[in-house]
């Protein structure tokens, strides 16, 4: 838990022991008619860099500011029948940020084949241990 509520348009979406998370979310299924599942893909865009303290964008070249990257996936496939609370329904693939300017560079947005090739998928329970481990917490 955070002791501080978290500050809209940061840099990334928490930090943790000093160093900044970015969390991407996706799902097979949304809460509108859908043909078929969704394709899993997530933004990993580089953007120019939020300061909250003087509400402006910084002048310099766009980055990946995060230290890390949680991508969440809701694997529930039965449309408005699931609970996107029951972390059971979860996956959870952690990358530093290192990792995917190495294996991504320039792309804007990332598959989850992609993801699967570079990590495997923890559960809600190992997520802290994953994310400790990408920071090298112990």
């Amino acid at each position: 838990m955070l002791d501080t509520p978290r500050i809209e348009w940061d840099r990334c979406d928490l930090f943790y022991h000093g160093a900044g998370i970015e969390v991407k979310s996706s799902a097979y299924v949304q809460s509108w008619y859908q043909e078929r599942p969704s394709k899993i893909q997530f933004d990993i865009a580089k953007k120019l860099r939020w300061d909250s303290t003087t509400n402006t964008y910084v002048p310099d070249d766009p980055c990946r500011c995060a230290d890390c990257y949680v991508f969440c996936l809701f694997t529930g496939e039965e449309e408005r029948h699931e609970d996107v609370l029951d972390t059971s329904l979860w996956k959870f693939y952690v990358l530093a940020t290192d990792v995917i300017e190495e294996q991504f560079g320039e792309q804007k947005s990332v598959a989850l084949s992609r993801i699967e090739e570079v990590c495997e998928a923890v559960s809600y329970g190992d997520l802290k241990h994953m994310v400790d481990s990408v920071f090298g917490v112990e």
